[in-house]
């Protein structure tokens, strides 16, 4: 996927590390067969039926969208740190996990699109027993 747009929801749960680019890509060729049949196109919803993307994170996600296109500086600039926080704080979760059940850390970081819905969980973005 090729994108000039940084505030597109798929370039932002990228940035967020919620979903890979192969993850992007294959709800990108859903989006055009459902184009094509005249479904419903919306990529957040895609991406929540294939659940690579908890509901509770792509309402974070368009947030993050709106504040970004915003035309107030402030409104970017809290934006922009909202991404950071996120994925500081999933990746956290997901190192903690990783060494809480003994999986091996090749790298410090996480790659995206490996968080687990539990990482989400465990970085404070999802109510408890909601999915």
């Amino acid at each position: 996927m090729s994108t000039k747009d940084d505030t597109t929801l798929g370039a932002i749960l990228l940035q967020m590390g919620v979903i890979s680019l192969e993850q992007l890509d294959m709800a990108l060729e859903k989006q055009d067969v459902a184009r094509e049949k005249m479904a419903s196109t919306r990529l957040g919803n895609i991406l929540c039926d294939m659940e690579l993307c908890p509901s509770e994170i792509l309402d974070l996600a368009v947030k993050t969208q709106e504040g970004l296109r915003s035309g107030d500086k402030s409104d970017r600039a809290m934006a922009i740190a909202s991404m950071a926080s996120f994925r500081k704080k999933a990746m956290t979760a997901a190192t903690n996990r990783m060494m809480a059940t003994g999986d091996k850390i090749v790298r410090k970081t996480v790659r995206p699109g490996s968080l687990k819905y539990s990482d989400l969980v465990a970085g404070g973005f999802v109510v408890a027993g909601s999915k």
